[in-house]
């Protein structure tokens, strides 16, 4: 698995916001980013970081072992928002 920087995390997060301030103006849905499980045929199964279609970081062995990982981004990055 490999991990983005928190430089390129930082560009993530604003980058989905904006992205979810344009979808508001819309009336549309926002796009969070979440933990999904990645059922892949060619490879093993896994659970990932993603947003909308755009997956972010991959290869994680467990569903905690990505929500961690994410919560610790959010904490880091956001302020923990």
């Amino acid at each position: 698995m490999n991990k983005l920087s928190l430089e390129q995390w930082k560009n993530i997060f604003r980058n989905v916001a904006e992205y979810n301030e344009d979808l508001k103006k819309e009336g549309l849905e926002e796009e969070p980013i979440e933990v999904i499980w990645l059922e892949n045929p060619e490879r093993r199964n896994e659970w990932a970081i993603v947003s909308d279609c755009e997956i972010f970081e991959e290869g994680f062995a467990t569903e905690q072992e990505a929500e961690e990982r994410l919560t610790y981004l959010e904490k880091t990055i956001l302020g923990g928002e």
